[in-house]
């Protein structure tokens, strides 16, 4: 049995919320350098050039998720542009949960915030895959 169809898929809706995400998150890096973002990297002991690229990188994978949302880029490029941002942000997973053992001493704040991280992911596979039909 078919369903009603809606005004909006909810793949498109999800890509457009990364989209919105990704670029407000590198936007907010770039213009104010108290974000939570770079205080994590200052806590890592990372210097601002690593906070700089990683805010650019986030700014334009925002762009990219939006431009793709309302059919500005080809879907074999959005496959691959997306492919590129899940393993980006996999990547930043990794490094600030895992490998800068940034465990914290209470384990629910730091499982909350590392589903957070996780739902982003999931997200972006969603949307990926999406384009890799």
């Amino acid at each position: 049995m078919k369903s009603k169809s809606s005004i909006i898929e909810p793949l498109s809706l999800l890509q457009i919320s990364l989209g919105v995400f990704f670029g407000l998150t590198g936007l907010s890096y770039l213009l104010n350098y108290d974000t939570v973002g770079a205080a994590i990297s200052r806590f890592v002991g990372t210097d601002t050039t690593l906070t700089l690229i990683v805010a650019i990188i986030e700014l334009v994978a925002g762009i990219i998720l939006l431009a793709g949302s309302f059919g500005f880029v080809d879907a074999k490029y959005m496959s691959i542009a997306g492919l590129v941002i899940l393993i980006f942000w996999a990547i930043n997973i990794a490094a600030i949960y895992f490998i800068n053992n940034s465990f914290k001493q209470d384990i629910i704040p730091w499982l909350q915030d590392l589903s957070s991280q996780l739902i982003i992911l999931a997200g972006l596979w969603g949307v990926t895959s999406r384009y890799s039909k």
